[in-house]
């Protein structure tokens, strides 16, 4: 006979934003489906992902449902991206290593959040695409760190799955703390 699955003790939804191409969509299906594709098929609105994983809080093994938001990243849909803010527990922004311009574009994504949501959230910025050659330095990422009010940021690559899991885990402990 199969055990039961645990039902999640908490649930959360979470938000990635950024621009488009820098690899949101690929990271969620990283972490959530365990795969990577090469093709690039822009998000419209937002792609809904759901994952129950298994997280330590306070020396206590707790089972957590995130509802993952893969936010749109191309310029035109920021106006309409407002309703999707609504509720989040946190939010990772995802920005290229090979793209200063998604670096550039932060502000926009940290002021389009909090016209919607009034209280900090936990936040994390993701600087993806390690496994390529990076354009942008550290002092480049700290800056960035401090526009969107991260404490933690972490170079990740969907390709390689490096850094994803700890990334999801580093912010649903994030949440945790925050809703204790």
């Amino acid at each position: 006979m199969a055990a039961t699955p645990t039902p999640p003790e908490r649930k959360y939804k979470i938000l990635l934003l950024g621009s488009g191409n820098v690899g949101k969509t690929s990271l969620v299906r990283n972490f959530v489906e365990k795969r990577f594709s090469e093709d690039y098929l822009p998000s419209i609105g937002a792609n809904l992902f759901v994952k129950a994983f298994t997280v330590t809080h306070k020396k206590a093994k707790v089972t957590v449902q995130l509802t993952i938001w893969d936010i749109a990243g191309q310029q035109r849909f920021l106006p309409m991206n407002a309703t999707y803010h609504k509720g989040a527990k946190g939010v990772f922004f995802v920005t290229d290593l090979t793209s200063p311009d998604s670096f550039d574009t932060l502000p926009k994504w940290y002021e389009n959040l909090y016209k919607t949501i009034r209280d900090p959230i936990p936040t994390v910025l993701l600087a993806n695409k390690c496994d390529l050659e990076a354009v942008v330095d550290d002092n480049i990422i700290s800056a960035a760190m401090e526009k969107v009010g991260a404490n933690t940021f972490y170079k990740t690559s969907a390709r390689t799955s490096e850094n994803v899991l700890e990334a999801f885990t580093t912010l649903t402990k994030n949440i945790l703390e925050n809703a204790s």
